[in-house]
């Protein structure tokens, strides 16, 4: 079993610059939501959550 603190963590750091590159490559956090498998009106508040460092862990944003 995985450690806590072993575990990857999305830091507001690592948030910011998930949106600098989406916003370099033009696209919008719908748009993104798609690319990630998230189909759907609210797919984007998954990706503004990432962007703002609160979605703790990947695990948080399986499924579709």
């Amino acid at each position: 079993m995985t450690k806590e603190k072993d575990r990857f963590r999305i830091t507001p750091e690592l948030g910011q610059r998930l949106r600098e590159l989406r916003l370099k490559a033009g696209l919008t956090q719908q748009q993104v939501a798609v690319l990630m498998g998230r189909k759907g009106k609210g797919g984007h508040s998954i990706v503004g959550r990432l962007e703002a460092g609160r979605v703790p862990s990947p695990s948080a944003i399986s499924g579709t």
